[in-house]
């Protein structure tokens, strides 16, 4: 999680609203992971809308390489 708020933070192709949302996605994301049962719809819509977030930057922006690497393995985790 620290890989994508550091991320997020750096990435020239967000403005300061889609990196507050951003960041808010990913702070959902690490609260759902102490407690995945009762998190689960809230981490299945903070996946969904990061994925909106990276869906319209360049493929190769740094933030969007880590996300496509870490968020499968986030979902895998939390039973997404």
């Amino acid at each position: 999680m620290n890989q994508l708020k550091e991320a997020i933070n750096s990435s020239p192709d967000l403005d300061t609203k889609a990196k507050n949302k951003a960041q808010k996605q990913v702070q959902i994301l690490a609260t759902a992971a102490t407690n995945p049962t009762d998190k689960k719809e809230e981490a299945e819509d903070a996946t969904t809308m990061l994925q909106g977030i990276i869906a319209n930057l360049p493929p190769a922006a740094a933030f969007v390489t880590i996300c496509k690497g870490i968020l499968p393995p986030v979902k895998d985790f939390l039973g997404l």
